[in-house]
């Protein structure tokens, strides 16, 4: 099992902007049957003391699996623009080719 980390800003100029800290666990050759992602969304909106929900082991079978759950999450506390989805897009498809 290997286990990589990985931080994704949003890029977008926004008044309260999240984050998010993702940990790619997967065994090799990587797929997405033998990878998972725990993913820890932060914003200051999120009403607990340190201002994250946190997930562990998502497994999607696409990409865009991925960034519509971290999009339907994150649209509770902000808006989550296209050029939103399109950041989170790119950098989980980045997550997934980094060995």
């Amino acid at each position: 099992m290997a286990i990589r980390d990985y931080w994704v800003f949003q890029e977008r100029q926004v008044a309260t902007p999240w984050a998010l800290y993702i940990v790619k666990e997967y065994e090799t050759p990587q797929t997405f049957e033998n990878t998972c992602l725990d993913v820890t969304i932060y914003h200051e909106d999120i009403d607990n003391d340190e201002h994250a929900l946190s997930f562990v082991c998502w497994r999607f079978d696409t990409i865009s699996g991925y960034t519509d759950e971290i999009q339907w999450h994150l649209s509770k506390y902000t808006l989550f623009n296209a050029d939103d989805y399109k950041q989170v897009d790119r950098a989980i498809f980045q997550i997934f080719m980094d060995k």
